[in-house]
């Protein structure tokens, strides 16, 4: 391939990664794309439509970014639905201690994401009944949610390294600094 085919076909790999994904996204995915390739070298060699088996790789690989998206997003939930119930049950130590540590973090988020993950994932409204709430347009509700879950989750990985069975539920976790002022919260 030349070096103008490579880059025609890096800009259609682009396009068509964006178009599926959030462009905040859209260079890790391709970059992973580039990694399966390299590593499968030689079906890419054997195969009959090369471009066509390229992307199948791309397919799947944002179908993997989404379902490790979901995984993220369903402990987040779990944790955030932990920290706002008051009967603890049986639950496992650690998630409740991980638990209680989520709301001081809720609590550093600037206002709007703040207030988007209180009304979704604390109270339990949804996207359009929370945008009705702040009046808010639903797509403007779902980008704070999207964007407060991520700021969320940074924050979260910054403190602990959390450990995900195979359904996204937590396992484990160990905090990272006991000094880190996010962990002044937990026990």
């Amino acid at each position: 391939m030349t070096e103008a085919g490579i880059e025609d076909f890096n800009r259609q790999l682009r396009a068509f990664v964006a178009r599926r994904v959030d462009a905040a996204f859209v260079d890790d995915i391709v970059g992973e794309i580039l990694l399966r390739v390299a590593a499968h070298r030689d079906r890419f060699d054997q195969t009959g439509n090369p471009l066509a088996w390229l992307y199948k790789v791309a397919g799947n690989a944002i179908t993997d970014f989404y379902r490790r998206r979901a995984t993220e997003t369903n402990a987040l939930r779990q944790l955030a639905h932990e920290a706002s119930e008051t009967d603890e049950g049986d639950e496992d130590d650690s998630y409740r201690e991980l638990a209680q540590c989520l709301q001081p973090m809720i609590e550093t988020l600037p206002e709007d994401y703040r207030e988007a993950l209180r009304l979704t994932d604390l109270k339990g409204l949804t996207q359009a009944e929370a945008a009705a709430r702040a009046g808010l347009s639903v797509s403007g509700m779902k980008s704070r949610v999207q964007r407060g879950r991520d700021k969320l989750k940074d924050a979260l990985h910054r403190c602990c390294e959390i450990e995900l069975n195979r359904r996204g539920r937590i396992v484990d976790y160990t905090q990272r600094d006991r000094e880190s002022p996010c962990n002044k919260s937990c026990k």
